[in-house]
């Protein structure tokens, strides 16, 4: 009889024997004579039982041997999948640029040798992905730079491929300014103006690209010019084209050289401390984008952050005239309009105190009384007041007594001394050193004045003097007052 599986997958090969049963009623393997099979379209068998599978359906197999005959039904299945094999066919390669898309393509090979198409079957898996990932029907989308297995799965059989995402490719360029306006970019005669050459990528992000990475031109090099910053300066009237290049995309626009315009503004005319009362006339110069520059301080409008500090003339014929009315901190500023376009300069003030400061480091003489030394300002007041008694022994005369003696500082203005006088009494002789009427104390500077009497008899007396000095701007202030009580013996 013959034995075998009873059935084999088309393309697939199995084996049939011959089992012989003997006249003792013993069974055993046998070599037949000769095997046929009734449909070789379904399956062929050689003479040694290898059995074929050809095409689904069932036949005879028959075995021969010394005239006598076996034979069985043998029944060939449809072929078996063997391998999937995975591809992608429409980007070229197993390398995809993030970003980017690609069809995956999954072969069948079956056992019988054909091959189908089973990319709609089969079940898709990324093994990663934040690198890629693949849909149903087989897209895969680059997600970002890395190395993914993207797997096929039908019928128990796995396919796999390794897929590698690269860098971002670049897809297009476009030329990007702060003065672009409909495709063209506007700029003042001796204007510079950064331009950039924007990269769009395959993964949908747009940046600037580096200045090595792009190549520039201009067609007329006598209107614009542009420098390796990516920078460009607007020469002459008139317009010509810029280009960028990069990796082979290129974009251009048109550049338009306009008429020179105000810049900024520079104002002078005064230190940038001030002491109170203290003034003068500013001047403002208008700088344009072509390098030139004009004095405008008439056609500009003039204003004081704080008039409380500092006032500024606005119009007419002192315009511009600053005068330090307080102190503390302040803007002045300067605004010129032309052609619509309008530009501010600010000067920052700090407006100082002007005053006397008086020390009284001797009381000379006497030897006990009261004195109160400090600051006076030039709206009037007294910076030192003394009061002073003391009994001395008579002494020949010419003998001078110091009274005191006083160190006066001018403080942010210069002062002129307005009158130096020591009041009388009796028969005494005073005087004072160190100061004269008309003299003038430098800002920042000092003196050193000393009070002096000469007492010739044994009276008592009282003796006063004041020193009076009047600042630059008609104030007068009394700078020291002192009142003495003098008995000798």
């Amino acid at each position: 009889m013959v034995v075998g599986d009873g059935s084999v997958a088309a393309g697939q090969s199995s084996n049939v024997s011959l089992r012989g049963t003997f006249s003792n009623g013993t069974q055993q393997i046998i070599e037949a004579d000769s095997w046929n099979t009734s449909d070789q379209t379904v399956l062929t068998i050689d003479q040694n039982g290898l059995v074929t599978g050809v095409g689904v359906g069932t036949t005879t197999i028959a075995a021969n041997l010394q005239n006598l005959n076996s034979s069985v039904d043998y029944e060939v299945t449809a072929a078996l999948l063997e391998e999937i094999n995975i591809s992608f066919p429409s980007s070229g390669g197993n390398s995809l640029a993030a970003g980017l898309q690609s069809t995956a393509k999954a072969q069948g090979t079956f056992s019988d040798g054909t091959q189908t198409d089973l990319t709609g079957q089969v079940i898709w898996e990324s093994s990663d992905i934040d690198v890629a990932t693949i849909s149903a029907t087989g897209t895969v989308t680059a997600q970002a730079p890395g190395e993914v297995d993207i797997t096929a799965a039908y019928q128990g059989t796995l396919g796999f491929i390794a897929l590698t995402v690269t860098d971002a490719l670049l897809q297009s360029v476009s030329i990007n300014s702060d003065q672009l306006v409909g495709g063209q970019i506007f700029g003042a005669k001796g204007l510079i103006q950064p331009v950039a050459l924007l990269g769009e990528f395959s993964n949908g992000e747009i940046s600037i690209l580096a200045a090595d990475e792009v190549s520039w031109s201009i067609a007329d090099t006598s209107v614009a010019s542009i420098n390796g910053n990516s920078e460009v300066q607007f020469l002459s009237i008139g317009t010509t084209t810029l280009t960028g290049q990069s990796q082979g995309f290129s974009a251009s626009v048109q550049l338009n050289t306009t008429a020179s315009e105000p810049v900024g503004i520079d104002i002078t005319g005064v230190d940038s401390s001030i002491a109170a009362g203290k003034g003068g006339m500013l001047t403002a110069n208008v700088r344009y984008s072509d390098s030139t520059s004009a004095e405008v301080t008439d056609s500009v409008t003039w204003s004081s952050s704080d008039p409380t500090i500092a006032i500024v003339v606005d119009g007419g014929a002192n315009s511009g005239k600053l005068t330090a009315a307080g102190e503390g901190f302040v803007t002045v500023s300067a605004q010129y309009t032309l052609d619509g376009i309008s530009v501010t300069g600010t000067l920052e003030l700090q407006v100082v105190p002007s005053n006397l400061r008086i020390e009284q480091f001797s009381d000379g003489f006497f030897d006990s009384g009261y004195s109160a030394c400090g600051s006076v300002g030039s709206s009037g007041g007294t910076g030192c007041f003394i009061s002073s008694t003391s009994t001395v022994q008579k002494v020949p005369a010419p003998t001078w007594f110091t009274l005191g003696k006083f160190r006066i500082f001018a403080e942010g203005r210069d002062w002129v001394v307005d009158d130096v006088s020591i009041t009388q009494f009796g028969s005494t002789t005073t005087r004072v050193l160190g100061l004269e009427n008309g003299q003038t104390i430098a800002s920042g500077s000092s003196v050193v004045v000393e009070a002096q009497i000469q007492s010739t008899n044994g009276t008592q007396e009282v003796e006063t003097f004041s020193i009076d000095v009047i600042s630059n701007n008609g104030n007068r202030t009394n700078a020291i007052t002192g009142f003495y009580t003098i008995t000798t013996n």
